[in-house]
């Protein structure tokens, strides 16, 4: 019986599955990154100056060529689509979550005062120190080859000994853990150091060595890329920081490729720091002396600026005084400082030439740091953002063309033929004055209905200024054509007998009628609200100055001579001596200080 119920039992079939072992894979396929890929445009960025450049930073909006209809260009640039590709990186480490790369990031607040280029020193060095107590470190540093930055670069080799010596003490120095390499850039990236080096002596020795290029091109980006990717095995296969440090003076030129660059490195974790100046205030260029060999100086321009990606500082003249004067953004020009506070960097303010202001105030007036495409998005959805774009850009082309003019003040006196002749010719140049200024104010007013709905401090700042400088320009403008045409139809007569020039000066008393006071009190209105809002800023510095200047005119009678060489002139014995005196130092002067030079590739 028991073996017939075994034989029964084993009739019966069960069938399993086996799941297959699992195959050692000994690499990864990682999928692509899409990056963006902007389009290279131009930005009109400089205020009150020639400029040829731009930030030249993708999708950058800006018209090389700006008519009479300055909306047509603006809206297509906003209206411009991005195109998505794709870039295959090999060996890379671990990356991070898609989402992390692919948000928006408040990088406000990157730029960090520093004192000084020896203040930017030590604050690098603590940097390195945080790095080298979290791993082995390899430092890029990358220098501007440029003539204007030879100082810093020689104040950085003649402290480079003490950084390493100041790691050492604080014990994060052993061997091999901190290796340098460095490089220089203008239009090509030139290595210094061949190989990451310890050798820091041999490092400062090739720095007070750079040469003077001879070029003034400063291809920025392409060498932090470059560099990077010669360097990119001490980060993906030996698992070392990397951080790289950029010494310049200027913004650069190549900044077409920003994005896929930043892109690139945050990939990696890899930081960027940059020891630079301050953009000044709206503008590309500022003036720097510049001393020739022979002791001779010459204030020379060089590309710093500005701070911003979309110009926002109209070019507009300051009536009735002196040149304006270059005021300090209080920010690292866009373009740089974007590569730095994306990768988690910082940008070192180690020098402000033009007026600085306060680093605690200024911090509410941060520049919009995120990307291009986000800002421009920013734009289309507030018509007084638009606006102050749009008028910025327009402003700043019509004084690439032809400089708003300064109004004649001194007219001769001599007869009244002479005075109207004078006054005709001063009277031809306002024409373009008052069809530029109502341009502008056309512009502006269509922002009006939402300068309310305006996000931040800065673009309220910014466009209070707007309306106030142009509104109090129009006011102006309107008063001198009224007062000119005035003295041209019955010109007065000298109360001294011994004047023979007619000056106008500003006046509290604006000509022109109730339609013309009228732009004056909304002149007056939006430059107050800019002082008394924005207390310790720029914006109000430059309300301060132009509600300094009345905005009416009145005629003053003047002898020539007096007012050329002061009171001792009325005496025409004496006139007669300051006359000669001044002929014979015309003819003293060095013929060498009036020649042209051949200026530096700055």
């Amino acid at each position: 019986m028991h073996l017939v119920i075994l034989v029964l039992f084993a009739s019966i079939v069960h069938t399993t599955f086996r799941e297959p072992e699992p195959e050692i894979v000994s690499s990864i396929e990682e999928p692509e990154l899409d990056q963006y890929k902007f389009e290279t445009a131009t930005v009109l960025d400089e205020v009150g100056n020639d400029s040829d450049l731009n930030i030249a930073s993708p999708s950058q909006a800006a018209a090389t060529e700006i008519g009479r209809e300055p909306q047509e260009p603006f809206d297509r640039r906003l209206d411009q689509e991005f195109v998505l590709t794709t870039q295959p990186v090999e060996e890379r480490i671990v990356q991070p979550n898609q989402l992390d790369l692919t948000a928006e990031f408040d990088v406000t607040g990157t730029t960090e005062h520093t004192g000084g280029v020896e203040g930017a020193i030590d604050r690098l060095t603590n940097e390195l120190a945080a790095n080298l107590r979290e791993n082995e470190t390899t430092v890029l540093w990358l220098f501007d080859a440029s003539l204007s930055l030879r100082n810093r670069r020689d104040a950085i080799a003649d402290r480079f000994e003490t950084i390493y010596a100041q790691l050492d003490e604080l014990g994060v120095l052993d061997k091999k853990r901190l290796l340098t390499v460095a490089a220089t850039y203008a239009d090509k990236t030139n290595l210094l150091t061949e190989e990451a080096t310890e050798d820091v002596a041999e490092v400062a020795n090739k720095i007070r060595a750079i040469p003077d290029p001879d070029t003034s091109l400063e291809n920025v980006v392409t060498a932090v890329s470059e560099v990077t990717n010669r360097f990119m095995a001490h980060r993906t296969k030996q698992r070392r920081n990397m951080m790289v440090i950029v010494v310049t003076d200027e913004r650069g030129d190549d900044f077409q490729e920003l994005e896929s660059v930043i892109g690139k490195l945050k990939r990696y974790g890899i930081k960027v720091y940059c020891v630079g100046n301050a953009a000044p205030l709206g503008q590309t260029k500022e003036l720097i002396n510049w001393t020739y060999d022979d002791g001779f100086v010459e204030a020379l321009p060089v590309d710093r600026g500005p701070e911003t990606v979309f110009p926002e500082l109209l070019a507009l003249p300051f009536w009735g005084r002196g040149p304006a004067r270059t005021l300090s953004s209080g920010f690292g020009p866009y373009g740089l400082t974007r590569l730095t506070a994306e990768t988690g960097g910082l940008y070192l303010l180690a020098e402000e030439t033009a007026k600085p202001f306060d680093p605690a105030v200024m911090r509410n007036y941060a520049p919009d740091y995120r990307p291009i495409a986000v800002v421009e998005a920013q734009l289309k959805k507030n018509l007084a953002k638009q606006a102050l774009v749009r008028a910025a850009m327009l402003s700043q082309e019509n004084d690439k063309r032809a400089a708003l003019p300064r109004p004649r003040l001194v007219f001769p006196g001599e007869n009244d033929t002479v005075l109207r002749q004078a006054i005709t010719e001063a009277q031809k140049p306002m024409a373009v004055v008052d069809y530029q200024l109502q341009e502008l104010a056309m512009i502006l007013e269509q922002g009006l209905r939402d300068r309310d709905k305006l996000d931040s401090t800065r673009w309220r700042a910014e466009f209070d200024l707007a309306v106030g400088r142009v509104s109090a320009l129009r006011a102006r403008a309107y008063g001198y054509n009224t007062v000119l045409a005035e003295m041209k139809v019955s010109p007065k007569a000298f109360e001294d007998k011994k004047n023979n020039q007619w000056s106008l000066r500003p006046s509290n008393e604006i000509a022109g009628g109730p339609a013309v006071k009228k732009i004056g009190d909304t002149a007056r209105e939006y430059l107050s609200r800019v002082v008394d809002e924005h207390p310790g800023t720029p914006w109000a510095d430059l309300a301060a100055v132009e509600l300094s200047t009345p905005m009416g005119w009145k005629w003053v009678e003047e002898n020539d001579l007096v007012a050329r060489f002061g009171p001792r002139a009325a005496d025409p014995e004496v006139a007669r001596l300051l006359l000669a005196e001044e002929e014979e130092r015309r003819k003293e002067m060095p013929a060498e200080q009036i020649k042209p030079r051949e200026r530096p590739k700055l």
